[in-house]
């Protein structure tokens, strides 16, 4: 430990004697390694960090798959049986994404809402930091009262941190439910992607969700215990889908279960993204180290004298390339203290860098797991760029060296092939980086030249949530319109629920049903996104409309229901007729018929890569629109 800190006290001075040098090199690591680190935390938010439950890898997946989707859901019905029939798993959940107002004398917010099996909290270990959460084990007596757990997040926000709000009644989406618990300030539910703020037993929430297989929108999450293999549960679930298949084929129909970890579903559509933002880093780390090895074997050229010296009094190799080696380590460390300023300066940059959709889940955060990783890299990039100048420098030549012979004309001088390598290998990776960096500038353009339907520019898009009933927001919304199309410079004004690009996954989906349909695809329906939207919504948005005629004053609850619906989807239903006046039944083939009087262009609406062709229908609903 003593001729340690001899290393470190001379690799000091040597370094504070040679400070153009020393900035040069930690410029370039703090550079590589910070990028690296940046990376690392979008990556650990993204696909890396465990849910904030009890043992998160016994967590897996599970969905109902078909031809068509991949990851389906199921109905309630069909949770009870999987969860009652399936003994691999020790706990099976389900849980559905949903949304709620609360209403206050703060004003009204829009909250994000998990509708969650009795069991959820149970299953997942999390308990309550204030009250408690509703479970499995409650008092049949007390199921039916309308009861939720809340954030701390929403806690804090709404309530001022309150100790007292266990037991009190808030205003859901116009109805009065009780607080009975807090959740820890780490649980934001079952996926980093999105808060929720809000759990509902789904008892409370919609009794007849509950009982229909028609309402397939549950996602399942089974816990398996210590010695269970995927390959039992993957067995259990696939047999009992399958056997739902024959029993309900209007809702079921060639449906077979899957098991996938958590991991692999999270990584489902972001291997191609991981994989480049990866490579990428990596390189950059690469050049940065190669930059500091290069430094490192000129400096040499300078300490030859020394290094010979040293040799000659009895200092060995090993010696000589520890104490370089220890000068390369401080360097690294020097590079970690300022790339982690760095990180941190660009972690908190983020929110302002992110689309606004990921600002409220954004959490990007330089932790331990951050830290670790960053010193991890540092100690590798310390192999990388110092172990061949130490070798290097640690073998002199003593017999030119000491005469002197080494400074006159380069006499003595030995060549160095690696570092004609490593030049060339710089210029590669250089090359590399370059024509990537052109390849993503290019898609850039490509996506800003993109057609997406409708207009890009000139838009103005607001997200409103106001209070009131049905009635007063209907009115609300009427008055709103009208107003901001007084204003100086606006040519049209509408409302949505979904305005495109709205993080909302592409719509919602129904399914369509054909008055007098006789193929096989009217038993199970026709899955179709669609939207509601107010009047002018297609003139304000600069969507072509091909055929017949947009909503007006008279498309209301008192006339027929009528919609418009996409190109494609006008094509792929009636092929070799005229779409207009075609009747078709939302949701079960036995609801009242909707009439087609319109057919637009088709549109992308989730992202730039979406295809065009996408079946979906729009309504207008005037009672009101959200």
């Amino acid at each position: 430990m003593g001729t340690l800190w001899q290393d470190i006290k001379y690799g000091l001075r040597m370094l504070a004697k040679n400070p153009g040098f020393t900035a040069v090199a930690v410029v370039s690591l703090a550079v590589g390694i910070g990028l690296t680190a940046t990376t690392f935390s979008l990556m650990d938010w993204l696909w890396l960090r465990p849910l904030p439950v009890a043992h998160p890898r016994q967590l897996f997946r599970v969905f109902a798959s078909t031809d068509q989707y991949l990851y389906g859901s199921f109905s309630y019905p069909d949770y009870i049986e999987l969860r009652d029939r399936c003994r691999a798993f020790s706990g099976l959940v389900a849980t559905d994404r949903r949304g709620a107002i609360l209403k206050g004398s703060e004003g009204s917010e829009m909250l994000s809402v998990d509708v969650v099996s009795r069991n959820y909290f149970t299953v997942l270990g999390v308990k309550a930091v204030l009250g408690r959460v509703f479970s499995a084990e409650d008092d049949p007596a007390s199921v039916a009262e309308p009861v939720v757990v809340i954030s701390h997040g929403l806690w804090h926000r709404r309530f001022g941190g309150d100790a007292d709000i266990v037991g009190k009644t808030i205003l859901l989406t116009g109805r009065n439910v009780t607080v009975i618990g807090v959740t820890p300030k780490v649980f934001i539910g079952t996926t980093n992607l999105r808060r929720c703020e809000v759990w509902y037993p789904i008892e409370t929430w919609d009794q007849g969700e509950m009982e229909s297989r028609d309402w397939r929108q549950f996602e399942l999450l089974g816990r398996l215990p210590p010695g269970v293999t995927v390959t039992k549960a993957q067995a259990e679930v696939d047999t009992v889908v399958r056997q739902l298949a024959a029993v309900y084929p209007a809702t079921n129909k060639g449906e077979r279960g899957l098991v996938v970890s958590e991991a692999r579903f999270r990584l489902r559509d972001q291997g191609g993204p991981l994989l480049l933002s990866t490579s990428i880093v990596g390189l950059v780390l690469l050049i940065a180290c190669a930059n500091v090895s290069s430094l490192l074997v000129a400096r040499s050229e300078l300490r030859r004298r020394e290094m010979a010296i040293r040799f000659a009094v009895g200092g060995g190799r090993a010696r000589l390339v520890r104490q370089l080696l220890t000068e390369s380590l401080l360097l690294s460390l020097l590079g970690v203290g300022v790339s982690i300023l760095l990180t941190k300066w660009v972690i908190a940059a983020l929110p302002a860098l992110m689309p606004p959709m990921f600002t409220s889940t954004l959490d990007v955060r330089l932790d331990h797991r951050v830290v670790g990783f960053t010193l991890v890299v540092s100690w590798l990039a310390t192999l990388i760029f110092g172990l061949a100048p130490a070798l290097r420098a640690s073998k002199p030549s003593l017999t030119p060296l000491l005469k002197g012979e080494y400074i006159q004309n380069g006499k003595g001088r030995r060549r160095f092939s690696g570092l004609n390598a490593m030049v060339v290998g710089q210029l590669a990776l250089s090359m590399v980086l370059l024509a990537t960096a052109g390849l993503l500038m290019k898609s850039f353009l490509q996506c800003l030249n993109t057609d997406l339907g409708y207009f890009k520019k000139n838009i103005l898009l607001a997200y409103l949530m106001p209070s009131g009933d049905d009635e007063q927001t209907a009115l609300y919304y009427q008055q709103l319109v009208e107003r901001v199309q007084t204003l100086p410079g606006v040519r049209h004004a509408s409302i949505a629920r979904h305005p495109p690009f709205s993080g909302s996954g592409g719509y919602g989906t129904k399914k369509v049903f054909l008055p007098g349909d006789k193929s096989s695809a009217h038993e199970q329906g026709r899955a179709f996104k669609y939207n509601i939207v107010g009047q002018d919504y297609f003139r304000t948005m600069g969507v072509h409309l091909l055929q017949g005629r947009e909503f007006n004053d008279l498309d209301n609850q008192s006339h027929p229901k009528v919609v418009l619906v996409s190109e494609t989807m006008a094509r792929r239903l009636w092929p070799n007729r005229n779409p207009l006046g075609q009747l078709i039944r939302i949701d079960k083939p036995q609801d009242q018929a909707w009439e087609i009087i319109g057919v637009v262009e088709d549109c992308k609406h989730n992202n730039v890569e979406e295809e065009t062709g996408t079946v979906r229908v729009f309504s207008i609903q005037t009672t009101i629109l959200a």
